[in-house]
């Protein structure tokens, strides 16, 4: 009789807690995460306790979607994940939640690149949001499928969830929300093949939508994302405005890491203009440590990269190689082929002219192989050719 009173007493504890978080939570907005910074272990806490039994698990799976913005916001998915696992694992009798919960999850898999499990959520998704006879969330799994699939570079796969996703929303009053992640999708496709006109309007129409639901954070996504589309054309001025705009929407710690995206573009326009010291100071505002303590490698190995870039321009090849030869290591342990090939790259010029010619070849052929993988991917095959021509360059420097 004891223990059955202690452990009534210890669950209404659990949910107790979980509901004072909801409460707490509930009312704060974007501009407020700042605040949530010093109680993320009591959330982390109450979140660990709450699904860990079937009776607060519906309260703290709620708890778990309602604080989705701001561990996006301080990308902190790593430690939600088995939060979400645990959640969508017991909600099936509730598939209106269980689809919400496993979308989420295969966003937050996706994100370090486990686009497996990321394609088996938004499955289920699928299957649960059928049942629940949820559109939005049916038209959120596609856009999640696609997602999955155009960082895997398959861009007719990704194209086509987008457009499956917007054809479900069609007749969906309030789906015009959602609708914009499958627009900022079909724009990723159209840069991704190097069609920049359609690139740009569609982003520009996302960031419109997004501006006028009054969603600064996804605003500024798009806007970082049109200022990459300027760029390439080497629109710099365009670009800077979209991103000195995007980084006023952010101001006061709203989106950590999207902040951080966008830095990285803005060294990179700097860097595109022959102005070194103002890349470097734009990659140095980048927090590397923070990267590395909650696990965002693929924005470390960019910073690194990056950093490496301007020494190589400066000349300073043993500091040129340090940056390159981490980022290089960072991207290889990702399996991001992509981002690898680029790196070597850089650092295979670097090698050249620090007289290791051997090591400086091996490494812009294994480039040049790893971007041949990607025809499809107008960047990839530009890039390609730079590098068979840097080669070309070389050895006839050599000779």
């Amino acid at each position: 009789m004891v223990e059955l009173v202690l452990a009534v007493s210890f669950l209404d504890r659990v949910r107790a807690n979980v509901r004072y978080w909801q409460r707490a939570s509930r009312a704060l907005a974007p501009v407020d995460y700042p605040l949530l910074e010093t109680e993320w272990p009591n959330l982390v806490q109450a979140m660990a306790f709450g699904v860990a039994y079937t009776e607060t698990l519906a309260d703290a799976a709620e708890l778990g979607l309602q604080l989705i913005g701001f561990v996006e916001a301080r990308g902190r998915w790593g430690a939600w994940v088995p939060f979400l696992e645990q959640a969508v694992a017991g909600s099936a009798p509730n598939p209106a939640l269980q689809c919400r919960l496993a979308n989420h999850l295969g966003y937050f898999n996706r994100h370090p690149g486990r686009f497996e499990q990321a394609v088996a959520q938004h499955g289920l998704a699928t299957r649960a949001a059928q049942e629940a006879g949820s559109q939005l969330e049916l038209a959120n799994a596609h856009f999640g499928l696609g997602d999955a699939a155009y960082f895997q570079h398959d861009f007719s796969e990704a194209e086509r969830e987008a457009l499956l996703g917007l054809q479900i929303l069609e007749n969906v009053p309030e789906g015009g929300f959602i609708q914009l992640g499958g627009i900022n999708q079909l724009a990723m496709v159209a840069e991704a093949r190097g069609d920049f006109a359609a690139a740009e309007t569609w982003f520009r129409q996302a960031a419109t939508g997004y501006a006028a639901y009054g969603h600064p954070r996804k605003q500024a996504t798009l806007m970082h994302n049109l200022a990459r589309i300027l760029l390439s054309q080497e629109r710099h001025d365009e670009a800077l405005l979209q991103l000195e705009s995007a980084l006023d929407l952010l101001a006061g710690g709203l989106d950590v890491l999207a902040e951080y995206n966008l830095l990285l573009v803005v060294g990179t326009v700097h860097f595109s203009r022959g102005n070194l010291a103002g890349a470097r100071a734009a990659f140095l505002q980048i927090d590397q440590g923070y990267l590395e303590r909650f696990g965002h490698t693929e924005q470390l190995a960019r910073v690194t990269n990056n950093l490496g870039n301007v020494a190589l321009k400066e000349r300073n090849w043993a500091q040129a190689a340090d940056y390159l030869a981490y980022s290089a290591g960072l991207a290889r342990a990702l399996g991001n082929e992509l981002e690898l090939a680029n790196t070597l790259g850089d650092l295979g010029e670097t090698r050249w002219h620090q007289g290791e010619w051997a090591e400086a070849f091996a490494l812009l052929a294994e480039a040049a192989s790893l971007l041949a993988a990607f025809p499809d991917h107008a960047w990839a095959r530009k890039r390609r050719e730079a590098i068979l021509a840097l080669q070309a360059k070389l050895l006839g420097n050599e000779a």
